[in-house]
This record gives structure tokens, sequence and C-alpha cells, in this order.
């Protein structure tokens, strides 16, 4: 899967929750649960907040390059 990463403060984490309707670890309104994971560029690899979206994808195909820009 292809992403950005982003050097943020606590402030800024929390107007993306804001953004992308997180509530909280859990909490039923989520549309995304909040997680650290691995993430690889090209300096190194870091441990990163990533999004991961909770809902059906609604029966649509998986994207071969991971890259949802280039579907």
């Amino acid at each position: 899967m292809l992403g950005e990463l982003y050097c943020i403060d606590e402030v800024m984490l929390q107007k993306i929750d804001e953004l992308e309707d997180y509530f909280g670890s859990g909490d039923a309104r989520n549309l995304y649960e909040r997680e650290q994971a691995e993430v690889y560029v090209n300096q190194g690899k870091y441990r990163a907040w990533t999004y991961f979206y909770l809902k059906s994808n609604g029966g649509d195909s998986i994207i071969p390059s991971g890259d949802w820009r280039r579907r």
C-alpha cells in the first residue's frame, strides 16, 4: 500500500482524528481505527500512526498497485 508520511505534533494528530471521524480506540462511531504500524520510506523504517478503514469495501476490487490514485 502506498501512502504519505508526515512528522506532526499532538495538536495536528487531533485535527486529523477529527477529519477522519476518529473518536478514540474502539469507539463504535469510528470510520477508521488508528493504530501504529511499521512503514517504509526511502530513508528507512518508521513506526507511524495509520488509519485502517473499518467498514466493508462494498465489493470493490482490491487495487493491485496499492496506490488508489492509479486505480
